[in-house]
C-alpha cells in the first residue's frame, strides 16, 4: 500500500513537471513569434537634454536666414497597419529633420513625454524613401497603432510628405524587443517634478508582468509544497525591480551632481542658474529698467531666479532691452533671430550649453 502511494506521488510530481514545461513552451511560442525589426539607422532617441540640443540641431541642419525662417508641420495618423518600421516617402531640396512617436491605436488620449519621441534627419531627395525603426521606444506595440510626426523645413522650401506607412523588415523575436524596451532608461529629472512612468514592454507596465510571473512562481511553490520559500520569493522579486531602477538612478544622480560641481549646470535647465546670476549683475549695472525677452521654454523657472526683473517670451522681442537665448535661435552678424522674431544687438555673454545673453540696440 505504501509503495502504491509513493508511485502515485511520483506520477503527480511528473505530471506537474510536464504541465509546467508545456506552459513554458506555450509562453515561449507566444513571445518568440517573429515580428519585424528594422536596421537602426537615422534614428536617435531623445534624452534629458533634448530641449536644448534639438532646436540647435535643426538650425545647424537647415541654416535659416532672417528672410527664410524655420517652419514645421504636424501630422497625426490614427489607423496604421501593424509593423515595426515607419516608411516615409517625401520630396525635399534640403535635409529634413523630423520628430516622430508611435502610440496605440485604441488610445483615447495621447500625452507624449520627451522620451517617447525619436528624431531623424532625412537626406535631401526628389523621390526620397526612408525606413525608420519604431521599436526603440516602449510606446510601440505589435498591433495597429497611430503615429505623430513633426516635419521641419524652411519657409521657401518646405518638404513634401507624399506618403506614410508601416512596414516590416528583418524579423526578430518579440521577446527580444520586449527585453530591450524594459531596459530603456527611465526619464529622470531632478530639477523638477518627476512623473515616473515605470518600465514598459509593448506599452504595458512591467509591474503587472512581474506580478504574473510572481503568482506563477508562488503557485508552483505551493504545488510542490514549498510554501516557506514564498516569503523569500517576495523579497527576490522586490529586489529585482528595485535593482532595475537603481541601474538608472545611480548614474543619473552621479552625473547631475558632477555637472553641478564642475559646470554649475542643472539637467534640462543647462546654464540657467549662470544666466540668472549674470542678469542680476547686469540689472545692477544697467542705467535703465531691464525688460527681458526669452527665446526658449524656461521662462517660468528663470522668472523665479531673477525676480523682480520683468521677463516674458519671444513676443517681447520688439520692446525688450535684453534677450535670453536658450534654444531655437541663431545669429546673423549683429542680428539675433528667435522663431519669427529678430532684433539687432550685442552679445554680452555666452554659455557652454549654447545659451546667451544679448543687449538689444535701441530702435529709435
Amino acid at each position: 500500500m505504501q509503495s502504491v502511494n509513493i508511485t502515485r506521488r511520483k506520477n503527480k510530481c511528473y505530471s506537474r513537471i510536464v504541465n509546467t514545461i508545456r506552459a513554458i513552451a506555450v509562453l515561449a511560442c507566444v513571445f518568440l513569434s517573429p515580428i519585424a525589426h528594422a536596421t537602426q539607422y537615422h534614428v536617435t532617441p531623445f534624452d534629458q537634454d533634448f530641449v536644448f540640443r534639438f532646436p540647435l540641431h535643426i538650425w545647424e541642419v537647415l541654416q535659416p536666414t532672417p528672410e527664410n525662417k524655420v517652419e514645421h508641420t504636424n501630422e497625426t495618423f490614427t489607423d496604421l497597419e501593424p509593423g515595426s518600421t515607419i516608411i516615409i516617402r517625401y520630396t525635399s531640396e534640403l535635409p529634413v529633420p523630423i520628430r516622430f512617436a508611435a502610440f496605440p491605436k485604441d488610445s483615447s488620449t495621447v500625452s507624449f513625454q520627451a522620451h517617447d519621441y525619436l528624431i531623424a534627419v532625412l537626406p535631401a531627395d526628389k523621390e526620397g524613401e526612408a525606413f525608420l525603426p519604431l521599436t526603440t521606444t516602449n510606446r510601440w506595440t505589435p498591433g495597429k497603432q497611430g503615429m505623430f510626426i513633426t516635419v521641419y523645413g524652411l519657409q521657401d522650401s518646405m518638404p513634401v510628405i507624399n506618403a506614410v506607412g508601416i512596414g516590416d523588415l528583418q524579423p526578430v523575436s518579440s521577446l527580444s524587443i520586449a527585453l530591450k524596451q524594459i531596459f530603456l532608461p527611465e526619464f529622470l529629472r531632478f530639477d523638477s517634478t518627476n512623473f515616473l512612468e515605470g518600465y514598459k514592454a509593448f506599452n504595458i507596465s512591467f509591474v503587472p508582468m512581474l506580478g504574473v510571473v510572481f503568482l506563477v512562481v508562488c503557485g508552483l511553490l505551493l504545488a510542490f509544497k514549498r510554501s516557506r520559500i514564498i516569503l523569500v520569493a517576495c523579497f527576490v522579486f522586490l529586489l529585482l525591480y528595485q535593482s532595475r531602477f537603481l541601474i538608472d538612478i545611480v548614474p543619473a544622480t552621479t552625473k547631475d551632481v558632477t555637472d553641478w560641481k564642475q559646470d554649475r549646470t542643472v539637467p534640462s535647465f543647462g546654464n540657467l542658474v549662470g544666466v540668472a546670476e549674470f542678469l542680476n549683475k547686469e540689472s545692477e549695472e544697467y542705467s535703465g529698467e531691464i525688460r527681458i525677452a526669452m527665446c526658449g521654454t524656461l521662462v517660468t523657472p528663470l522668472r523665479y531666479f531673477i525676480h523682480p526683473i520683468q521677463i516674458e517670451g519671444d513676443e517681447w522681442f520688439p520692446t525688450a532691452t535684453h534677450g535670453v537665448l536658450l534654444g531655437g535661435w541663431m545669429q546673423d552678424g549683429d542680428t539675433f533671430i528667435c522663431k519669427n522674431q529678430s532684433r539687432k544687438g550685442e552679445l554680452l555673454h555666452s554659455f557652454p550649453d549654447g545659451s546667451a545673453v544679448v543687449r538689444f540696440f535701441s530702435e529709435s
